[in-house]
């Protein structure tokens, strides 16, 4: 089961305070990974858990999230994305929703869907991602414990 950004997130903090140590490097490892996965949601039009993206109504020929690309640059930790720190490390993963400069405020509209609108989810952890992210963890454990 795929999980939001939030519960991600609160699960990487419990993990640094579980093991009450750095854990700079198997975390910027793991957002290489969540960043990828997002890209891949958006290069193949569906959620995090495969679900195809509705197509437009308009017949245009790309997906409306790909239109300017705007978007994908949020999710994927470019501008507009949300900073959470975790451990000392920024983790550029999500979309800032807000109205203020840098904010998509579009981008719920689009992962959640409307009254007119069906959901396009973009954001989510497939569970190849988790499971990636698990291994690079527990890579790092094993080597920080056997050391």
């Amino acid at each position: 089961m795929s999980e939001s950004t939030e519960e991600f997130a609160e699960h990487l903090e419990a993990l640094s305070v579980s093991y009450g140590t750095e854990l700079s490097e198997p975390l910027m490892d793991c957002r290489t990974v969540i960043l990828a996965g997002v890209a891949e949601n958006f290069a193949g039009s569906h959620s995090s858990t495969g679900y195809g993206w509705p197509l437009r109504k308009d017949n245009k020929p790309h997906p409306l999230l790909i239109l300017t690309g705007e978007l994908e640059e949020a999710a994927t930790g470019g501008a507009g994305s949300i900073t959470r720190v975790v451990d000392g490390v920024s983790l550029e993963v999500g979309v800032d929703a807000s109205g203020g400069e840098s904010g998509r405020p579009w981008a719920a509209l689009h992962q959640e869907g409307g009254t007119k609108m069906p959901p396009r989810p973009f954001m989510g952890f497939s569970d190849e991602v988790q499971d990636a992210c698990e291994a690079v963890l527990t890579e790092w454990a094993i080597e920080e414990f056997c050391r």
